[in-house]
């Protein structure tokens, strides 16, 4: 389950898996990997891109039960911006 406050993109084996693109208040969506066609056992590439528009409204938090790793390592912080 994602919830967040702008716009979310989690794309999964490379398929687009969640979009909620666009500004918007706390959104919260759910996504049942099972109707994704994933075997069990094998290794798929899962990246979540986010952004967040409203200054001072910050909303994220990211729910799986799925065993995530990484193969590299990324910076904390990729990008700063302030007025």
């Amino acid at each position: 389950s994602f919830e967040g406050g702008d716009g979310a993109w989690l794309f999964i084996d490379g398929r687009l898996a969640l979009d909620l693109g666009g500004v918007r208040s706390r959104t919260r969506q759910i996504i049942d990997v099972d109707r994704l066609g994933l075997e069990p056992g094998r290794t798929y590439s899962f990246r979540l891109f986010t952004t967040q528009r409203r200054r001072g409204e910050s909303v994220f938090r990211l729910r799986t039960n799925i065993a995530l790793m990484s193969d590299r390592t990324a910076p904390d912080l990729v990008a700063q911006f302030s007025r």
